[in-house]
């Protein structure tokens, strides 16, 4: 996948995630605009970390692969 791939997609999909955030807020009162974006809060730090540790798992899997290549070699 090349970067513009990535970019593309990214941009798409933050617009969306924009959209439907601003959408929520707009449709709420104060306080619950702001709790709801505290929970959208915590749940993008949630996901972060998993994927942050889904990327160290990645690493680790690929770092093996190609270590076996070499000895395979």
């Amino acid at each position: 996948m090349t970067q513009n791939n990535i970019d593309a997609i990214t941009q798409t999909r933050f617009k969306t995630f924009k959209q439907m955030v601003d959408t929520t807020i707009y449709n709420a009162t104060k306080q619950d605009a702001k709790d709801t974006l505290i929970t959208i809060m915590n749940d993008l730090s949630t996901e972060y970390s998993l994927t942050v540790a889904k990327e160290q798992l990645l690493l680790k899997q690929l770092n093996y692969i190609k270590h076996l290549l070499t000895k395979i070699e």
